[in-house]
């Protein structure tokens, strides 16, 4: 029930500390690589689009008991606001 509710999160935590790992290779890496930085900035914006759509779906998530979306709230708490149930419990 919540697995796949802290794969979402997961998800959303490697790519926030990922991308300064990544950012540092796309610098200074690709453009020694490939001699521009065209591949760097289309890389960058695949990643930002990847991080929003990981965010959306987490914030997004519906409770599965009572089918609302948390709304990022599950953030601050550890209840859904709607039902009461336990957040990854």
């Amino acid at each position: 029930m919540w697995a796949e509710y802290r794969r979402k999160k997961l998800r959303l935590l490697v790519l926030l500390f990922g991308w300064t790992p990544f950012g540092v290779l796309l610098g200074a890496g690709l453009p020694v690589i490939f001699g521009s930085y065209v591949p760097s900035y289309a890389l960058a914006i695949a990643y930002a689009l990847v991080l929003a759509y990981t965010f959306l779906q987490y914030m997004l998530y519906a409770c599965p008991n009572c089918g609302h979306s948390f709304r990022g709230k599950q953030l601050r708490k550890e209840a859904c606001p709607n039902c009461g149930i336990e957040i990854n419990r």
